[in-house]
C-alpha cells in the first residue's frame, strides 16, 4: 500500500498512527495533533484546512470519493469523468491523478504495461484493448461509405484549400486502440483552423482573403460542432473495427 499508516521518532517509538476509510478519510489518527504530517492517504499531500489531497493534476475529495475536477483523459477513461480509479480505491491506484476509469486498476495495470485501456473479464482475468492484428486504418478523407469516422459534410473546398489532410488524421486517431474522442476531434478541429490561416497567405485583395477565412472558419466550426454531436458513432464504429479484447 502507499498509505502512510505509522510514522516513528528517533528512537524508534510510534510517533503518530493512522487508519484510513476505502476513500481516504482519516478513520483514526493516534497522536496526530502533536506531529505536522501532510503526507498521508496514498502517500500524497493532505491539505488539513480543505480536506483535500493533492495529486499534481487535480485535488482529490476523500469525503465525496470523487476528483473535484473531470479527467484529463476525458471519456477514454469513463463516462464519469469524476470518478476515481473506478471506484476500485482497494486494489486501484491513480499516481498522478490523470486516470479516472479503466486501465487504472493496480493489479492489471501491472500485467498490461503500457497501454490506454485495460479491465478484468467476468472471470477475472486482465485484458488490455489492442489493435487487430492486419489491421490497417485507411482513411477516406472527410467523406465516404462504410466505416467512414467523419460524415460527408466535412467535405469542403474554399478557394483551393481542402480540409482532406485533417480529415484523414482524425481518421488514423479514431482507430487509435483507447484514444480519446474528445481528443481527436479537438485536433481535428485545430487542423481545420490552420488550413483555414493559409488563406490569409494567398495572393488575392486583402477583402477577399478576409472574406474566405472568415467563411472557412465558420465552415471548420461547424463541422466540429456537428462532429460533437454526432461523432459518436463513428468513433465507436472506429474502436470495433480496429481494436479487440485480449489477454494481457
Amino acid at each position: 500500500t502507499k498509505n502512510i499508516c505509522e510514522l516513528y521518532t528517533s528512537s524508534g517509538a510510534i510517533g503518530a498512527s493512522y487508519t484510513y476509510t476505502p476513500y481516504g478519510t482519516v478513520g483514526i489518527a493516534s497522536n496526530a495533533a502533536k506531529v505536522t504530517q501532510s503526507i498521508q492517504w496514498s502517500s500524497e499531500y493532505h491539505d488539513a484546512e480543505t480536506g483535500l489531497v493533492y495529486y499534481n493534476y487535480r485535488y482529490y475529495n476523500p469525503r465525496d470519493g470523487r476528483w473535484t475536477r473531470r479527467d484529463p483523459e476525458d471519456i477514454r477513461a469513463s463516462l464519469n469523468l469524476y470518478l476515481m480509479v473506478y471506484n476500485n480505491t482497494i486494489s486501484g491506484y491513480d499516481n498522478l491523478g490523470k486516470c479516472g476509469g479503466e486501465g487504472c486498476s493496480g493489479e492489471c495495470a501491472q500485467k498490461c504495461g503500457e497501454v490506454k485501456k485495460c479491465r478484468k473479464n467476468d472471470k477475472g482475468c486482465c485484458e488490455k484493448f489492442t489493435k487487430k492484428k492486419g489491421f490497417e486504418s485507411k482513411p477516406n478523407g472527410c467523406g465516404g461509405e462504410g466505416g467512414i469516422h467523419v460524415p460527408t459534410w466535412l467535405m469542403i473546398f474554399i478557394l483551393g484549400v481542402s480540409f482532406t489532410d485533417a480529415c484523414n488524421k482524425h481518421d488514423e486517431c479514431y482507430d487509435k486502440c483507447g484514444a480519446s474522442r474528445e481528443q481527436c476531434d479537438e485536433k481535428l478541429y485545430q487542423d481545420m483552423m490552420n488550413i483555414c490561416d493559409e488563406i490569409l497567405m494567398q495572393g488575392m485583395s486583402e477583402e477577399d482573403r478576409n472574406s474566405a477565412h472568415i467563411r472557412c472558419r465558420a465552415a471548420a466550426s461547424f463541422g466540429y460542432e456537428k462532429l460533437k454531436k454526432e461523432g459518436a458513432q463513428y468513433y465507436k464504429a472506429a474502436q470495433e473495427k480496429a481494436c479487440q479484447w485480449e489477454p494481457c
